[in-house]
This record gives C-alpha cells, sequence and structure tokens, in this order.
C-alpha cells in the first residue's frame, strides 16, 4: 500500500510540474517564425551574377538557371514564388529555394527567344494570372537593315504562358493591374509615323484600349495610388524641355502634371533633364515615391504634393548633390517600417527615410574574397514576407529582418512579465491579486500536506498489519 500510495504522489507531482510548465507556453501562443527577404535582380556581372539577397548592408549572389540579364521580379501576393524576367526571353518562377525555367517552346510559334526581352511584370490581385510585357524586335524581310519594335503581352496561369499581342510598331515597358482586377494598364512608346508616347488599357479577353498621350517621349513605369481610379505614369524627357514626363491617369483620362519649378516652386525640375524610371507608394499610408537618372529622389505625401530631394550622404559622410551618385531604376518599401530602398547603376543601393538618403553600396560587390569587384546595373528590388528559409546551393540566405522563434525560458519569462503586468499593475487589481494569490497558496499547501498524511497514514499501517500477520503464534 505504501508504494501504492507514493507511485500515486509521484505522478501527482509529475502532473503538476507538467501542468506548471505546459500552460504558460500554451498561453503564451507565440508566433510562427517569418521572415522577410529582399532580391535584387539586374545585369550579369563578371562572375555571372545576376540575382542578389540583401539583408540591408551586404549582398549575397544567388545562382540563377540562365545567362541572360534579369529585368524585374514580382512576388505573387501570397508570397508562394515570384516570376523574375530577363532577356533573351527569360522568364523563371523562383521559391526561395529551386528555380523552374519556362521553356522557350512556350513562348509561341515562330517566337525567337533572342529577340525578345521582357521588361515588367503585374499579378493580377487574386494571384490568378501574371502579365508579362516588353519588346520583340525583329527584322520584317530578310533584307530589312532595321529591326521593327513588337510590343509583346503574355499570360501566365501558373502552369503555362499564353502570348497575348504582338504589336508592331509598339514596345510595352511596364504593365500594372487595377487594383479591383478588372483591367490592366500599359506605358510605352510607338515608333509608327514618329517615335511617341504610348499607354492603353488592357483586358485580357480585349485588344489594347489606347490611350491619349500627347507627348513624344517614351514612357517607363506606372503605378497605381491608393484610390484605385487613380495611377501615375512617368517616363522620359518631355517634349525636349528639361523635365521628366509625369501623368496622373483617372477613368481613361490623362493629365499632364506640373513639374517644372516654375509652375510647382518646391518640385522639381530646373534646368536640369531627368528621366523617371520608377514610380512606388506606400500601401497603407498613400505616401509616394518616385525614382530616376541622375539621382532623381521625389517624395509624395498622401495629399498628392511632391518633394525633391536635392543631397545624399556620401559613404564617408559627406553631403553630396544627387546628381553624382547614380540612375536609380527601382524602389521598395520596406515592410513595416519607414523607410524605402532604391537601386541603379554601378551597384548603387540607397536607402531613403525621413527625408533623408544615404548611400549603403556602390561599385564594388564583395561577392568573393579573391576577386571582390564587380560593378553592375540593378534593375529591380523586391521584398517579400515568408515563413521558410530561403536557401541558395544549400547554403542559408540572409533575411533582411526575421523573428526567431523564441525559446520555453523566454516564453515562460513573457507569459510571467504579462502576468504581473495584468495583476499587479493598478491599484485595485494589485489588492485582488494578492488576496487571490493568498488564498490559492494556502488551498495548494493544504492539499499537498493532505496528501502526504494520507500517504504516511496508510502506509504506516500497511506495514505493521504486515509484521503483525508475519509473526508465528505460541502457545
Amino acid at each position: 500500500m505504501l508504494r501504492r500510495a507514493r507511485t500515486y504522489a509521484g505522478i501527482l507531482l509529475a502532473l503538476s510540474i507538467l501542468v506548471a510548465v505546459a500552460t504558460p507556453i500554451l498561453l503564451a501562443k507565440p508566433s510562427p517564425t517569418q521572415y522577410i527577404y529582399s532580391l535584387i535582380v539586374g545585369d550579369r556581372d563578371s562572375f555571372g551574377h545576376s540575382l542578389f539577397a540583401f539583408d540591408g548592408y551586404r549582398l549575397q549572389p544567388i545562382s540563377v538557371p540562365t545567362r541572360a540579364n534579369l529585368t524585374d521580379i514580382k512576388w505573387r501576393h501570397d508570397g508562394r514564388y515570384a516570376l523574375i524576367s530577363g532577356t533573351n526571353g527569360t522568364l523563371l518562377k523562383y521559391d526561395g529555394t529551386s528555380f523552374d525555367e519556362i521553356a522557350p517552346s512556350e513562348l509561341g510559334p515562330g517566337a525567337n527567344p533572342n529577340t525578345i526581352s521582357f521588361k515588367s511584370i503585374s499579378w493580377s490581385p487574386d494571384d490568378s494570372q501574371a502579365l508579362i510585357v516588353g519588346v520583340n524586335r525583329t527584322f520584317e524581310t530578310p533584307y530589312s537593315k532595321v529591326t521593327t519594335s513588337h510590343g509583346i503581352i503574355y499570360n501566365f496561369d501558373g502552369h503555362s504562358l499564353t502570348r497575348l499581342r504582338n504589336d508592331e510598331f509598339l514596345g510595352y515597358n511596364s504593365v500594372e493591374w487595377n487594383p479591383d482586377g478588372s483591367y490592366a494598364l500599359l506605358v510605352g512608346y510607338s515608333s509608327q509615323n514618329f517615335f511617341h508616347s504610348y499607354g492603353a488599357r488592357f483586358e485580357v479577353s480585349e485588344p489594347p484600349s489606347d490611350l491619349h498621350m500627347p507627348g513624344n517621349d517614351s514612357l517607363n513605369t506606372i503605378e497605381w495610388h491608393l484610390n484605385p481610379t487613380f495611377a501615375f505614369i512617368g517616363g522620359d524627357v518631355s517634349n525636349q524641355a528639361k523635365n521628366a514626363t509625369l501623368y496622373m491617369y483617372d477613368e481613361d483620362k490623362v493629365t499632364l502634371l506640373p513639374t517644372a519649378e516654375s509652375t510647382n516652386p518646391s518640385c522639381c525640375f530646373l534646368n536640369d533633364a531627368h528621366i523617371i524610371r520608377y514610380i512606388v507608394f506606400r500601401e497603407d499610408t498613400g505616401e509616394g515615391l518616385i525614382v530616376g537618372n541622375k539621382g532623381l529622389v521625389i517624395l509624395i505625401d498622401p495629399q498628392g504634393n511632391m518633394t525633391r530631394i536635392r543631397n545624399f550622404t556620401s559613404l564617408d559622410g559627406r553631403v553630396v548633390d544627387l546628381h553624382h551618385l547614380a540612375d536609380l531604376y527601382s524602389a521598395r518599401w520596406a515592410p513595416g517600417e519607414e523607410a524605402i530602398y532604391a537601386v541603379g547603376n554601378n551597384s548603387t543601393i540607397v536607402r531613403i527615410s525621413q527625408r533623408t538618403v544615404s548611400l549603403l553600396t556602390q561599385a564594388c560587390l564583395p561577392v568573393t574574397v579573391e576577386r571582390p569587384c564587380s560593378p553592375t546595373t540593378f534593375r529591380s528590388i523586391s521584398m517579400v514576407v515568408s515563413h521558410i528559409t530561403f536557401t541558395n546551393d544549400r547554403a542559408t540566405l540572409r533575411a533582411y529582418w526575421s523573428n526567431n522563434p523564441p525559446s520555453i525560458a523566454a516564453l515562460l519569462a513573457g507569459f510571467f512579465a504579462s502576468i504581473w503586468s495584468a495583476y499587479f499593475v493598478g491599484t485595485w487589481s494589485r489588492y485582488f491579486a494578492w488576496i487571490w494569490l493568498a488564498y490559492s497558496g494556502l488551498f495548494v499547501l493544504a492539499f499537498m500536506v493532505a496528501v502526504l498524511a494520507a500517504v504516511f497514514k496508510y502506509g504506516g499501517s500497511s506495514e505493521a498489519e504486515k509484521t503483525v500477520k508475519s509473526e508465528p503464534e505460541t502457545v
């Protein structure tokens, strides 16, 4: 009986310890492991690298199954994988660990990958399809000496690639789906009769519907505002004047925005020709950014007011005119931060925060110890939230940010800290908490005393009974 009682007491003690440790861990509800990865694509450097992971300070090359220059990278909204476009008809799927290359045979009958250059990718809001646009430069006849530009539009449904358009005398530089997914906008140029701007509204089942674009310059980028009817379109130097082209699209109406300092004193151009390469808006606040050639950086506040930034902080801490920086081709907001990262030629990466532009790296990429320098042109930067660890050639890629899973000790400390702040902070709650703890402590103490008393009581009588029964009878 004593042995059985001790066994029950041991089991009770083990269960008490298990409950005491497991309950805080369960109640703490640790968040799943999460990473933010920043990937940059661009022209091949002298080592053959065209894709890099960027952790906010350093670059880490990623091996890709192509020798083409890469032009754009866009992740599905759910973060499952990205599409990466490039020259020579290159289109890759990348999920953070492996690549799938879209076969050249899927480019369509008669298509020559060597003449196709994809420029821009846009996923539909529901991730059911992606539009990929670019240029196909071909000789119309065997006797032609100059290539003719064809604007190409492809649709990718997650499994197969379909050519939708191959429009002569056009070139598509950028595409973006409307936020409600009903149609997309295309911008680029037309070379028919003379070189001039081109823009169109496009529905997958219909031919492009041309927009009236009065300029004679190439349009390079388009981005939708938080308001789903507004979009901004940027391009080259406008009508030979010394300011870049900037349009606002509003339900099929296109308006040229004033960017000359004579009409807009705080922004933007005065006797210095620039080209707008990229426009991006923050999804939660409506703040925007315009970047382009000659270090062009323009901030857009939620009300639409534009302010041009004129200087940047160099690597050695000096304040320098942005004209001496680089041509910037792409930019991306860091999730959950007040910071934007922009990339460009000469391997330039800058951080833009609180109206301050800071140079992070330029010219030399520390990709190997033996051969440390290889400048290139970065074409696009992306950021994605993921729950998996990205790898390349069995090596773990450095994340821009991660919330490493907390240890059991950290969970326990966090739980009891939350209990303390919840029950011991405040006048009345503190009194009630002490009363509750005192009552609970007395109850647990009484319970333990009762268990121990039962063990010794029943255990002692059982041994005495066994001793009496084992003694021989005497006459």
